[in-house]
């Protein structure tokens, strides 16, 4: 990479014979590295965000790229779409969301420590056309049904998020988050309020199919469920909440894997 940006910068152009290539933005690819341990997967977000630190780096040691868009154009937990097997289920579920909610955001703070232009990042998924319902490969739905990871790129568009990751994934306790928001629209008074989740019971069109016993082939009324299951939820209805010179406090329980979205209005 630093041997491209170098060139590009200060080589010769053999089109134009002169010293430099314009540069539009910079690209690179970040990933993951899962194993399995003890029999359950362990995700190697570390692996994803070095990789991003390090790209960053190369790009700030450039003053003249300070500004220079940069897109990650593949940023995922591993390196193969297309494979699939029980090491791999987790796509399906809530690990997946969670994961892509932390590494995003955290990609954000790089890039802020860094002082570069982060203009965003893609996930590299797939269709797969005439597959058993959930077979484990990396997309965004399975056999027309949304999975928890599309809602999180949902939650993306909407903001303020908050996600409860870990690496393994095995049952663990809630979080208890305490949200302090400040610099609300209204002073003093009341707003709408909002709770978007992804959880095992909540847009997760994955956990309502094995909680179904897994049908090789739903039927119709279990399909039309699915469907609703998948689509991103509300955890429960909408609450007003107090508003005292600018600023409101949210409590709620967070499970493992979960990430949810605050909307206030």
């Amino acid at each position: 990479m630093a041997a491209f940006i170098e060139h590009s910068l200060r080589g010769t152009n053999h089109a134009t014979a002169r010293t430099g290539t314009p540069l539009d933005f910079i690209a690179f690819h970040a990933k993951g590295a899962p194993t399995t341990v003890d029999g359950h997967v362990r995700m190697g977000i570390a692996t994803h965000l070095r990789t991003i630190d390090a790209g960053f780096a190369t790009v700030a040691s450039y003053p003249e790229l300070r500004k220079t868009p940069i897109v990650i154009g593949e940023s995922d937990p591993e390196g193969c779409a297309a494979c699939q097997g029980p090491q791999l289920a987790y796509r399906s579920g809530t690990m997946y969301s969670s994961y892509t909610a932390a590494s995003f955001a955290l990609a954000h703070d790089l890039a802020d420590r860094h002082g570069v232009d982060l203009e965003g990042a893609v996930t590299w998924a797939f269709e797969f056309e005439d597959q058993p319902y959930f077979p484990g490969f990396r997309a965004l739905a399975s056999s027309g049904l949304d999975l928890p990871v599309l809602n999180v790129f949902r939650m993306f568009s909407r903001m303020v998020m908050v996600w409860h990751y870990h690496d393994d994934d095995v049952p663990g306790p809630e979080a208890a988050v305490t949200l302090d928001g400040s610099g609300l629209p209204v002073t003093d008074g009341a707003m709408r309020l909002s709770h978007c989740r992804i959880d095992e019971t909540h847009s997760n069109a994955y956990g309502a199919w094995r909680r179904m016993g897994s049908p090789l082939a739903p039927n119709r009324d279990q399909y039309t469920q699915l469907e609703a299951e998948g689509r991103l939820s509300l955890l429960e209805p909408p609450s007003e909440v107090a508003v005292a010179g600018g600023m409101s406090t949210v409590k709620f329980a967070l499970p493992r894997q979960a990430v949810s979205l605050l909307v206030f209005e």
